[in-house]
């Protein structure tokens, strides 16, 4: 509510459009949200007056005999009053034709999805988002070198969420089983290497498999120059584990980690990934989950916001995209309330993400986990939905039975931690960057090969001795 007042007093904005934005929006930058966990309600109980009069006065199985909203809210409609004394007449005094008047728009049945609506249109809806490249909001923060920024810019006073943070462990010995006691071992030893930027009890964590090991050399190469030395390195299987140890072994200050047979058991390396996550959560550290396939400039650590349950980076590549926009669907048949805003932003990366050591994290990732272990029934991998159930385990609200994990989040500037796309379709291309370099970049939309992990690899380096323009050019064409 500070950030609703702040806005309407600041800004040209419709206050149902902030709402919204403040709701789902995530923080980004200096704009940081209220954080609150979201509930929706059942639109048959808590009603609106397009589905009161454009489908449930159409379904008998909806009639007042058999079902009683809660409330109903006449807002879709211009004769607000009239649609309210017809519901009251129908559902208060025993009316049973009340409903049938309904003149005008907004009356017609059934009502279209947002997918039928938008389907003549998606070309050009499609193409804007494609094609865009508006950098205003993430560009401050980036010249600023990638410093965290103040909320708000310290206009609203002080701002915080109250995370629910899990106490670290006072020993390792204390731990129950076997698998715990070496994994928190293997954290312990890593966080108590960390630079100056990370508290004592955090880590940076990548889970390989075979497929991964060449991915992981260059990897563990580009945290050495920039002088990440709180490093795990969790091996699924003996083979990976003996590449592991031997690459971390050229490069030093990692920690290399058995994953336990009965939690690679599947085959499947995001599931064993969560699942670490889950325990190394669990235990008490805070955790930047990095796939392997990913290069850094700088020590990441100095450039988290720490102020969120889960900070990640984005498939988007400027504001739109990663940040999200009130996005609008014009349904003609209502007439004057026509146009439906809603929220639209691209994915969450989960190949680059901050967890805190919460207890909404510890949900999210073991649900995350969950969702991609082999099918009880039929056995179907899920292994290949790990963008799509991680970003609905981010982003879906309570509703009916199902109860989020409440996980606060906030999305990475995308010009500090960019991936692939960004860097080859858009700042390859871009005069006004300077010597700026990114934190990190994600080869996403790239396929993960160690011949594009070394290119890349090529690319940071170069870029961490001559950070200019004309450097960046050159190693980005031999990438693309």
């Amino acid at each position: 509510m500070q950030i609703m007042q702040h806005r309407m007093a600041t800004e040209d904005v419709w206050d149902q459009s902030a709402y919204n934005m403040e709701l789902w929006q995530p923080s980004r930058d200096a704009h940081f949200t209220g954080g609150c966990t979201i509930r929706v309600m059942s639109p048959l109980c808590f009603v609106n007056s397009k589905v009161m009069f454009r489908y449930i006065r159409h379904k008998h199985e909806l009639s007042k005999e058999l079902h009683l909203p809660v409330a109903v809210h006449a807002n879709y409609h211009t004769d607000k009053p009239h649609k309210m004394h017809q519901v009251a007449n129908y559902y208060l005094r025993n009316q049973p034709d009340a409903l049938t008047e309904c003149r005008g728009d907004g009356c017609s049945y059934p009502m279209s999805s947002c997918a039928k609506l938008e389907s003549h249109h998606l070309h050009s809806i499609n193409d804007g988002i494609i094609s865009a490249r508006d950098w205003r909001q993430a560009m401050p923060a980036f010249k600023g070198e990638c410093e965290v920024l103040s909320p708000w810019d310290g206009k609203l006073g002080e701002l915080d969420h109250a995370l629910h943070l899990l106490p670290p462990p006072s020993s390792c010995e204390s731990q129950s089983g076997q698998a715990e006691r070496s994994l928190c071992d293997a954290l312990t030893t890593a966080a108590a290497r960390a630079s100056s930027t990370a508290s004592r009890h955090e880590v940076l964590l990548t889970v390989v498999d075979v497929s991964t090991v060449d991915s992981l050399r260059h990897l563990l190469k580009s945290l050495a120059a920039a002088k990440v030395t709180n490093v795990v390195v969790a091996a699924t299987d003996k083979p990976t584990m003996a590449a592991a140890a031997a690459a971390a072994a050229q490069g030093g200050g990692v920690a290399v980690w058995a994953v336990p047979a009965d939690v690679a058991a599947s085959g499947c390396r995001a599931e064993a990934k969560w699942r670490v996550v889950a325990a190394a959560l669990r235990l008490g550290f805070d955790v930047l989950s990095v796939d392997p396939e990913t290069v850094f400039f700088r020590d990441p650590f100095r450039y988290l916001y720490r102020d969120s349950d889960v900070e990640s980076a984005t498939d988007g590549w400027d504001d739109t995209t990663a940040y999200g926009v009130d996005h609008v669907v014009d349904d003609p048949s209502m007439g004057w309330s026509r146009f439906v805003h809603g929220f639209r932003a691209f994915t969450r990366d989960p190949g680059l993400a901050f967890l805190r050591a919460t207890q909404q994290s510890v949900h999210l990732a073991a649900r995350v986990a969950g969702r991609l272990a082999p099918d009880a029934e039929d056995g179907a991998s899920r292994c290949g939905e790990e963008n799509g159930v991680f970003n609905e385990e981010l982003w879906l609200p309570s509703h009916g039975r199902y109860a989020s994990s409440g996980a606060v989040s906030r999305v990475m500037n995308y010009l500090c931690f960019p991936n692939s796309k960004g860097v080859v379709r858009f700042m390859k291309n871009s005069r006004d960057l300077g010597d700026v370099k990114p934190v990190a970049v994600r080869l996403s939309y790239h396929p993960s090969s160690p011949e594009c992990s070394q290119v890349c690899l090529t690319l940071t380096l170069a870029l961490a001795q001559t950070p200019t323009q004309a450097k960046l050019d050159l190693y980005v064409d031999e990438w693309v």
